[in-house]
């Protein structure tokens, strides 16, 4: 079980890196128990013609079974060392998107997405049509929310899900762009058609 807190995982990250660096320096003693005992591969001549980039990886070959066992086991402790390292990292960007989705502000949100489209001199209405398929005004909630996240804004899906959910009041699943832009630009007004 790990760690609901940054500073906790942070510790166990800095923790298993230790770790993963006193398992480096051992490895000098693992190849060298394990060199010595090792089977050499004599070379055929067709082995030779073979480039080497083409020759196939095969399994080292030990005269021990002892050397054998523990070469296995070094290598699986290096794969669960690997492993472990990826899951502390995985839930770490997880605990900080969670911070920044519990501390959710509409308002800093809006303003970094506005300038993320200015930025990118597009025109929000122009995004969202594309979204809204069938041209009726409404985008539902999973497409609105991948649309998002497809511009490269830097967002996640929590807080997407933040902005949705202020959108889809009835919870029916749909969100009107338009109410979505007027809430972005209070000053848009949709031109219609003379």
């Amino acid at each position: 079980e790990l760690p609901m807190d940054i500073p906790s995982t942070e510790q166990l990250i800095a923790d298993h890196k230790e770790f993963m660096e006193n398992t480096q320096k051992r490895q000098v003693e693992v190849d060298r128990i394990c060199k010595a005992k090792q089977v050499k591969q004599s070379a055929t001549k067709e082995s030779r013609k073979i480039p080497k980039s083409k020759t196939p990886i095969t399994e080292p070959e030990f005269r021990s079974p002892r050397v054998k066992y523990l070469w296995d086991k070094w290598r699986n402790v290096w794969m669960l060392e690997w492993e472990r390292q990826r899951v502390l990292y995985d839930h770490l960007a997880y605990l900080k998107e969670k911070e920044r989705a519990d501390n959710f502000s509409w308002d800093d949100w809006r303003r970094r997405f506005l300038k993320f489209m200015n930025h990118k001199k597009s025109r929000l209405t122009d995004l969202f049509r594309k979204m809204d398929k069938d041209n009726n005004g409404l985008i539902p909630r999973d497409e609105f929310i991948d649309g998002i996240i497809r511009t490269k804004f830097d967002t996640s899906r929590l807080e997407m899900k933040a902005v949705a959910d202020m959108f889809d009041r009835n919870n029916c699943g749909l969100i009107d762009w338009k109410e979505f832009i007027a809430a972005l630009r209070p000053d848009w007004q949709e031109k219609a058609p003379d």
